[in-house]
């Protein structure tokens, strides 16, 4: 009898790990160091003039501050202290048409750098097929890993996010606190 009821602890125990897990949907973990994101998705570093050289971001793969201290995470270096105007530049990442509306946040990890300047603020957009953004402000970034929980049941409700087509940061000279920085991001996901 021990052993039946230890089978059927084992099963219930089973099933509702596996449904934890259905519930998340991973984006992007950058720990292989290679694109593309887990969707089959590519990213990279935007400017908004690829001809001047006062504003600009780079992205690069960085071991040293892994979230979870396991592969790696994406390192983002930006400047808009640009005398040009407007300066602006960020990162992109394709969604490939991820359905959203079953989807109840989209979640990622941020932090500064301990040695370098960064911004505690800036944009975040999430575009559709259509040309539809939705945009929300990151605040509060530190030298500490912040998980970042961006809410999707209003986004859902104002446009059609059947067909998401790219998730975008953007470091903006009316939002961004620090106009020259680093910051590093990773484990992308959604959660229902």
């Amino acid at each position: 009898m021990a052993i039946l009821r230890n089978l059927i602890l084992a099963i219930v125990f089973s099933v509702s790990i596996s449904s934890a897990y259905a519930e998340i949907l991973k984006v992007a973990d950058f720990d292989d160091g290679h694109k593309p994101n887990l969707i089959n998705g590519d990213y990279g570093a935007w400017d908004k003039d690829g001809d001047d050289s006062t504003q600009f971001c780079i992205e690069s793969f960085d071991r040293s501050h892994a979230y979870g201290n396991k592969g790696c995470c994406l390192q983002l270096d930006y400047d808009i202290n640009s005398p040009n105007h407007p300066a602006y530049n960020g990162f992109w990442m394709r969604l490939e048409k991820i359905d959203l509306r079953g989807w109840k946040y989209f979640c990622f990890y941020v932090r500064g750098d301990l040695h370098m300047p960064f911004t505690d603020k800036f944009v975040v957009e999430i575009k559709n097929m259509k040309g539809k953004i939705a945009r929300f402000i990151v605040e509060g970034v530190t030298t500490e890993w912040k998980q970042v929980i961006i809410p999707l049941d209003k986004m859902n409700k104002e446009a059609d996010f059947s067909e998401a087509y790219e998730f975008t940061i953007v470091f903006d000279e009316k939002i961004t606190t620090v106009k020259e920085g680093r910051i590093y991001i990773d484990e992308f996901y959604l959660y229902k």
